[in-house]
Parts: structure tokens; sequence; C-alpha cells
């Protein structure tokens, strides 16, 4: 979404198959990491729109998800 405007800056990214809990975006705007009711971290590019690599699996809905300080970990 266009915060200024409030309207759809594109498609959505697909991939979760319930809600997303939280999104976390790193220092230098490229990637975002989401995290799931559907038991799943992603990790997109913003520009392809894209997923990154796998999803990360858990036993549970997963309630939060941050980029560490450098970017490098999620946490």
């Amino acid at each position: 979404w266009n915060s200024k405007t409030g309207v759809e800056a594109g498609n959505p990214m697909l991939g979760h198959e319930r809600g997303v809990t939280s999104i976390s975006i790193t220092t230098d705007g490229r990637r975002i990491a989401t995290a799931g009711y559907d038991h799943t971290v992603r990790v997109w590019d913003l520009e392809t729109r894209l997923q990154v690599g796998y999803s990360i699996n858990t036993d549970g809905a997963v309630e939060a998800v941050a980029f560490s300080p450098n970017d490098r970990y999620i946490i």
C-alpha cells in the first residue's frame, strides 16, 4: 500500500496460506520478512515481489518477526 494515498501499490505477494501477523523491513528497504498463522516465516524481495529462498517452518503460529540491526539474521 502507498502510505500517503492509501492505494494498493501493486499486486499482493502470494505465499502465506493464512493471515500475516508481522512484517519487518531491512534497513536498506530492499527486503521484508513476514510471519504468519500458517506457521511460516518468509523473506521477500520488494523489487521483484517474489519470495527469496525457502520459507522457515515452525511448530506453531509466528506472532512476530524482525531483522537483526545489521539485517543479517531474522529474530
